[in-house]
């Protein structure tokens, strides 16, 4: 990956630069006009336009040049160094950005930097809990900064559209801020300002952020954003081609029915539906299974999520008292024919695809099959999801440390299963275990 970041000087534009080195970048500053020659696998290069003091007109020039340098060299991703106290041309700055980077680009901005006492609420700078206006800057002599509403401040310097997403929407969620950006845009915004008071509200807007789709966005900030968005980034996309992950599904409540539909389009994930009335049925059960394992581990080839379902209102939902009628068994054996069942198609597509990182289980009696089938002798529990969701890891058996998370069908909201599968894909990662 390449990161082109401008930077309206040199302090700056080595503050961004250095924390990049911890996760992973090599990073180099670069004045302007110097050729960029820089082709590691993950490569950081900040120009430094030493505009913050320069009268508009050549701060605009200045950074579209050094926009040019970047995309010349073949950035996949460029953001935009501002001053933790915003002073500069950052308006005009902003505004020739988006002119280079073209009609369909949008600058989330982020002032806060909680590491160094700036936070913003509501619009509004403190400076360790002072407001801007009463800090230094004040009495800057070239930008006298006469006011704390950081969207004036942009107002002033641009005719853009500028709108903004506050603290309570940053609060909702990575969902809710995503919901906020998006429907921001489609409004005609240019520039959305972004709240931010901690460290965890810059993860829910770089989490928001990098699932922005079909839009070309430009982060501007005084780093913590920008090191954030590309640590997940980074990180989804090395997941994304050698991690997978398995969602299980016994349950048949419409409520499980709605979370898998909302993932399916949300995530374009494909879903193997199971016929329970072969599964459950002696001479049919193995053919059943085979057919199920085969299609999601070729699934899992090019895809690293795929969905294992006996809810399928395609197929005709069984009927256990019947089931248990013809094949002269209790009901309780029917029943635990599909648990079994799936719990034996999940183990088996592990077993044939040793990438998988973890799973989901919709329905407790399912993750209890998988726990009897591969031998494990309970889970450790190491945090809940949302409540009544519950993560942890397998206890002994074959599958020793498989992350699973299970949830009962009638539990959770429609993105219940996307937020789990999300959480199973951040623990992964946070564990260090690629």
């Amino acid at each position: 990956m390449k990161v082109g970041i401008i930077a309206d000087d040199l302090t700056g534009a080595n503050a961004t630069g250095v924390k990049l080195l911890d996760i992973g970048f090599r990073a180099v500053t670069y004045l302007q006009g110097s050729k960029i020659n820089l082709n590691h696998k993950k490569s950081s290069a900040c120009v430094v336009t030493d505009s913050r003091y320069s009268n508009p007109e050549e701060a605009k020039k200045r950074v579209d040049e050094a926009y040019r340098s970047l995309t010349t060299w073949g950035a996949d991703v460029i953001t935009k160094r501002i001053d933790s106290t915003f002073r500069g041309n950052i308006g005009y700055e902003l505004e020739s950005l988006l002119n280079a980077a073209g009609e369909n680009s949008y600058v989330i901005l982020s002032p806060s930097f909680p590491g160094s006492g700036r936070r913003t609420e509501n619009g509004v700078m403190y400076v360790n809990d002072v407001l801007l206006e009463n800090t230094d800057v004040a009495y800057d002599p070239i930008h006298p900064l006469k006011t704390s509403y950081i969207p004036d401040l942009l107002k002033s310097q641009t005719s853009l559209p500028v709108d903004l997403v506050s603290i309570e929407s940053v609060k909702g969620g990575s969902d809710t801020v995503l919901h906020e950006l998006t429907k921001k845009i489609k409004e005609g915004s240019k520039i959305i300002i972004c709240d931010g008071n901690h460290d965890q509200d810059i993860e829910v807007l770089a989490d928001a952020v990098k699932r922005l789709e079909n839009q070309q966005i430009v982060i501007a900030d005084p780093g913590p954003l920008t090191l954030n968005y590309l640590l997940a980034k980074s990180a989804q996309d090395q997941y994304e081609q050698q991690k997978k992950w398995i969602i299980s599904v016994g349950s048949v409540t419409t409520v499980t029915k709605s979370q898998i539909d909302y993932l399916v389009h949300e995530k374009k994930i494909r879903i193997i539906h199971i016929n329970a009335n072969c599964l459950v049925e002696q001479t049919k059960r193995q053919d059943e299974m085979n057919r199920t394992v085969n299609a999601a581990c070729e699934s899992l080839e090019t895809e690293n999520v795929v969905i294992v379902s006996t809810s399928n209102s395609e197929l005709n939902l069984i009927d256990i008292g019947k089931a248990a009628s013809d094949e002269k068994v209790s009901e309780d054996v029917i029943a635990k024919r599909l648990t079994d069942g799936l719990a034996g198609i999940t183990n088996r597509i592990i077993e044939r695809t040793p990438s998988v990182a973890g799973s989901f289980f919709c329905g407790g009696d399912v993750l209890a099959s998988f726990c009897e089938e591969t031998g494990a002798q309970g889970i450790e529990l190491f945090g809940e999801v949302m409540p009544l969701i519950a993560h942890g890891k397998l206890l002994g058996g074959e599958r020793k440390g498989l992350d699973v998370i299970t949830k009962g069908g009638m539990i959770g909201g429609k993105n219940a299963i996307q937020e789990s599968l999300a959480y199973l894909q951040n623990i992964s990662m946070r564990s260090g275990s690629l």
